[in-house]
């Protein structure tokens, strides 16, 4: 672990903590306070090999992260409390971002390779899951 190098970098929007994602087998996610460089929270188990892209919510209050290939997890994240809400696979091809809708913490979007995915956080009567419809073009 922390031998690969960096996958991604998000920045909180109140400008306070930064997420660091890494490259490697079982990779973390490093939440660091600014400016100080205190870490402050370690995000474990969101990616096999790789974390993609992440991205806070519009809130701040969530993470997203992406991973990278060969599993291309989607995970969301209570980064405060190191915890994941939602896991679950983004696409079966290369998959190169993921980011919350402006307007809410529920509402995501993926985009890769000849496909954008728009997921929704809902509550079913088994829990919360992500649904995601899919959207082509090209």
């Amino acid at each position: 672990m922390d031998t690969d190098g960096i996958g991604s970098i998000a920045v909180h929007n109140t400008r306070k903590y930064f997420a660091v994602a890494e490259k490697g087998i079982n990779p973390n996610i490093y939440i660091y306070e600014w400016p100080t460089l205190k870490l402050y929270r370690i995000l474990r188990k969101g990616a096999d090999f790789i974390y993609a892209h992440c991205e806070f919510s519009p809130s701040g209050t969530k993470l997203v992260s992406l991973g990278g290939a060969p599993d291309f997890t989607l995970t969301v994240w209570d980064w405060v409390n190191e915890r994941v809400i939602l896991k679950c696979k983004a696409f079966g091809q290369e998959v190169f971002k993921s980011s919350f809708s402006p307007f809410s913490d529920d509402i995501l979007f993926t985009g890769g390779s000849g496909h954008i995915k728009f997921w929704k956080m809902a509550k079913t009567f088994t829990g919360l899951k992500l649904q995601g419809e899919i959207a082509k073009y090209g």
